[in-house]
């Protein structure tokens, strides 16, 4: 017998001796009922594990709490015990990580009241030291090791225990305590960054942490500063900034389907000349590391210039000069459209369509040279085009006439023009060039002249001719070249509300003709040539 049988017997027999003589005294008092023990289950237990246990007992004395397992020998061995005094309920701690895994174990209750009464009770226990085990579920989506979907997991507990709960980052998803279960992505709440799962089983094992990456933020795409935008169109190629807010980092650009590396940082650029716009709409797209795509930044490109194109009817001169103002065809092949049209620096709204008119009459072009612009909706010149107009009509700024002695007698007419003209359009006998050009007359007459400028415009004047008629103060016999005045100064005074002198010439008699759009000055014209006429002019 061990000693805590002898102690235990030893006890009770000096129990019994203390309350016979009560008993024989009063036998209706007798206590004979044990102390009942409550039933429980443990199941799996694994690490620092406490026991409750309870009892039903009105007088409890005293109860001892074990663990047990059976040893190579067969039989049972206390491996751990606690006393407890005038108490029903026992929390019992055991630290497992002590005992054998897999051996058969019990939990032990012996209890006694104050009457002596005894009772016992066994409760089986299994040691479980073998962890649950998250697995990932196939068809996760994973680019570079992360996750930009929340990935789903397999539980499963190999050891005696059942998958208990699961905890993510901390908080605790309750399973229902099979040996395997599933963590669904959709069912728990994942963190953009690392994100922790673990597994509990039953007995309290811990998987091992699961961790992974986990972005869903996408990238963005931001245009640079001093991008030429007009009228949303961009007329050179725009740069970008590319960052990326999420754990992965900015991996390339699709610029319209059109894959361009980057170096795979946080932020990165896109710019101008590192890409090939296409005229019209452009796509772009940027792709994080872990495969996020940003929304679509889309702009219209549209670096072609707008022409313009002469139309034909416009009177040319063989030296490309313009007679008239000319005609203009516009037209815009790009993404943009016609906007307005410039001449020679001034502004001229157009429609906004592909293709516009400047028509003669509704700008007003120079004499001379001439420069048209067109630019359309995007701001985008086209190459000037310039053109040399000369639409006036040229004219007779002087109308000399003279008279000379030759050939009996004869006017010579000498016309000065306001630009150079054709000699030959004058017709026949006057001679000269550039602006100036005479011709001898030998009767008064009234002769039309049509004559044109170098580049084809015509004109007309109509020229009085005066009859030829030496100046009465002039002597029909004498030479060339006329001596002077032989009128006496008594008789200058007479004449000189009706003479001028002009230089050096003498005054002569002022009753000539008059002539509709002709001045004619009543002067006497002394020439090199010894000739001497009158001075007529066009004028007021």
């Amino acid at each position: 017998m061990s000693r805590t049988t002898t102690r235990i017997l030893g006890l009770a027999a000096a129990t019994a001796v203390m309350c016979a003589a009560p008993v024989t005294a009063n036998a209706e008092e007798l206590d004979t009922q044990a102390p009942v023990i409550a039933d429980s289950a443990f199941g799996a237990v694994t690490g620092t594990k406490t026991f409750a246990l309870s009892q039903s007992e009105a007088s409890p004395a005293r109860t001892y709490v074990e663990i047990q397992q059976i040893g190579a020998n067969g039989k049972w061995q206390k491996l751990a015990g606690q006393w407890f005094t005038e108490t029903n309920d026992f929390a019992f701690t055991v630290d497992t990580d002590a005992l054998v895994e897999g051996a058969t174990t019990q939990i032990k209750v012996s209890s006694w009241d104050v009457a002596g009464n005894q009772s016992g009770k066994t409760f089986p226990v299994v040691i479980d030291r073998t962890a649950p085990v998250a697995t990932l579920k196939d068809g996760a989506v994973v680019v570079n090791g992360i996750h930009v979907v929340a990935p789903s997991f397999k539980l499963s507990d190999a050891g005696v225990g059942q998958v208990d709960y699961v905890e993510v980052n901390g908080t605790k998803y309750d399973r229902t305590n099979n040996k395997w279960s599933d963590l669904n992505g959709g069912n728990y709440a994942v963190a953009q960054g690392v994100n922790t799962v673990i597994v509990v089983d039953t007995a309290g094992n811990r998987s091992e942490p699961y961790t992974f990456t986990y972005d869903t933020v996408a990238p963005t795409i931001e245009l640079k500063a001093g991008a030429a935008l007009v009228n949303g169109i961009h007329a050179t190629a725009p740069s970008f900034k590319l960052t990326d807010a999420g754990i992965g980092q900015v991996d390339y650009v699709e610029v319209n389907g059109v894959k361009i590396d980057r170096a795979n940082n946080k932020w990165s650029d896109l710019n101008a000349g590192g890409y090939a716009p296409v005229q019209g709409l452009n796509s772009i797209v940027v792709v994080d590391t872990a495969g996020n795509r940003s929304a679509a930044y889309t702009f219209t490109f549209d670096s072609l210039v707008p022409t313009l194109e002469l139309k034909p009817g416009t009177p040319v001169a063989a030296d490309g000069t313009f007679l008239a103002a000319p005609s203009f065809k516009l037209v815009d092949a790009g993404a943009g459209q016609v906007d307005y049209v410039e001449v020679n620096g001034v502004k001229i709204d157009r429609a906004n369509n592909k293709w516009s008119d400047l028509n003669a009459g509704g700008y007003a072009p120079v004499q001379g040279l001439n420069t048209v612009v067109v630019v359309d909706t995007a701001g985008n010149r086209s190459a000037a085009y310039t053109f040399t107009l000369d639409s006036v009509a040229p004219t007779v700024v002087g109308d000399v006439q003279a008279y000379q002695t030759k050939e009996g007698g004869r006017t010579s007419v000498t016309l000065e023009f306001s630009e150079p003209i054709d000699g030959a359009s004058l017709g026949q006998g006057w001679y000269g060039n550039g602006t100036t050009f005479t011709k001898a007359f030998y009767s008064a007459k009234q002769v039309t002249l049509d004559f044109t400028d170098l580049v084809g415009n015509h004109g007309t004047y109509v020229l009085q001719v005066q009859a030829p008629k030496a100046p009465e103060s002039s002597k029909p016999a004498e030479s060339s070249k006329p001596a002077a005045s032989s009128k006496s100064p008594a008789s200058a005074p007479a004449a000189a509300s009706k003479t001028r002198a002009v230089g050096k010439s003498q005054p002569v008699q002022a009753n000539v003709p008059q002539f509709a759009g002709v001045h004619i000055d009543a002067s006497d014209v002394e020439r090199g040539d010894g000739f001497r006429g009158f001075r007529i002019h066009r004028g007021h």
